[in-house]
């Protein structure tokens, strides 16, 4: 969050006043203007942090169930899940579903030779 307060301080107060009514176009113009710099700036770090962007936002930023259009946060409200990242470009297995999958196949071959064995037996 630190890293991100410190882009964001750097920006001037007419640019966080643009990236909040680009981040959130349903906020009134005046009810922007009447906004410190200060609350600008504790309003711009959690989009940018739900958003993964350090540069000025551009389009508009989606609202998560029952949060507010804009206003001042006491608490850390950005989950770790929601910060973008890298994406793996090789799909990961979980380990225990591969082992339960061997297993079911062990089983299912185990059978089918049981069942040929029973046929043989039958035969003779």
């Amino acid at each position: 969050m630190d890293e991100y307060r410190r882009i964001v301080i750097k920006d001037s107060t007419e640019r966080l006043r643009s990236e909040l009514k680009r981040a959130r176009p349903l906020m009134e113009q005046e009810e922007i203007d009447g906004l410190s710099r200060e609350e600008l700036v504790e309003i711009i770090v959690p989009l940018r942090m739900s958003t993964g962007q350090t540069v000025s936002i551009r389009e508009p930023v989606e609202e998560g169930e029952g949060e507010a259009t804009g206003g001042i946060s006491t608490e850390e409200e950005i989950s770790p899940e929601r910060v973008s990242r890298e994406i793996s470009p090789v799909p990961t297995a979980d380990p225990v579903h591969t082992m339960m999958q061997m297993m079911m196949m062990m089983r299912q071959d185990e059978r089918e030779k049981e069942e040929r064995r029973l046929e043989r037996d039958e035969k003779f």
